[in-house]
């Protein structure tokens, strides 16, 4: 078969795979050249999709010595799945975004979970803007976890405006900031309760400890069972400090421009540029084997 016939058959089973976007394209097209390599019958399609955030395909071949090859391919393109963005195709990482599995590279999953701004009475969430003096009232979910905000017209009733997330940057800022009567009673005093019982959080240097962890970076606190991993309390905030710093998984740098929590005066950094990097390859070398 000519390299042309092979063509048309990745462009004839490209349209085959439900996608998020046009980064995994390149994949795909790899995969199918594969495929038509190992003896796939080109008069068969090939099917896939995109799901928990990595590509699936589960095509089976009629002739069984085909067959056996199929699993190893499809298997090395879910795993650089994980690695390539689904919308772009650049480096990717695998995450979670509101509630959803994804694979982005950081620009666009800056872009899926904005820096909520807060001017005024405005707020901007990437493109949208929302007035505060709009809001009538308030509900949560997932224990304070997501707001939802209602308005009034005096025609049409109570209306859903927007809803937040704790996942956006600015989450917990805009929750200081809007004003008290589109609140009960019941909520000013849970929302009250979990501001006045923040605590400092080593790792990361911010006012954000509530109960077990930060909601800052994510850090959970020291606990006795920990003992278990680390010699003592210090090796543990060491490591996290150094997880924040290296950031793999580009949360930092989501939130960067966070202003939600005070930063800790004094905070002090526990590693050495020394121990960054012997903790950096150690990482690396994980992940390799992985």
């Amino acid at each position: 078969m000519s390299d042309s016939e092979a063509q048309r058959f990745i462009e004839k089973n490209l349209p085959n795979f439900s996608l998020n976007g046009k980064g995994w394209h390149a994949l795909i097209r790899d995969m199918l050249f594969e495929f038509w390599a190992a003896g796939w019958d080109v008069n068969t399609n090939v099917y896939g999709k995109e799901k928990f955030g990595e590509l699936r395909c589960y095509s089976v071949a009629e002739n069984e010595l085909v067959n056996r090859l199929i699993p190893g391919i499809v298997r090395k393109y879910t795993s650089l799945s994980l690695k390539t963005c689904e919308t772009c195709g650049n480096n990717g990482i695998h995450r979670i975004v509101n509630s959803w599995e994804v694979t982005l590279c950081l620009e666009h999953y800056m872009e899926r979970l904005p820096t909520i701004s807060i001017v005024g009475n405005k707020i901007s969430v990437g493109e949208k803007v929302f007035d505060m003096s709009r809001f009538h009232r308030a509900e949560f979910q997932r224990e304070y976890r997501i707001v939802q905000f209602y308005t009034r017209d005096r025609f049409r009733g109570e209306e859903f405006l927007c809803a937040f997330s704790w996942q956006l940057p600015n989450y917990y800022a805009l929750l200081r900031q809007v004003p008290s009567s589109v609140f009960t009673d019941e909520q000013t005093q849970a929302l009250s309760g979990f501001f006045n019982s923040l605590s400092n959080c080593e790792a990361c240097g911010h006012v954000a400890v509530h109960e077990d962890y930060c909601r800052r970076c994510y850090c959970s606190i020291w606990d006795e069972s920990d003992l278990d991993c680390y010699e003592n309390k210090t090796e543990y905030i060491k490591e996290r400090q150094m997880d924040n710093f290296l950031d793999r998984s580009d949360h930092m740098a989501l939130f960067k421009n966070d202003t939600s929590f005070e930063k800790v005066p004094g905070h002090k950094i526990l590693f050495t540029q020394e121990e960054l990097e012997i903790y950096k390859q150690e990482c690396e070398d994980d992940e390799d084997g992985f």
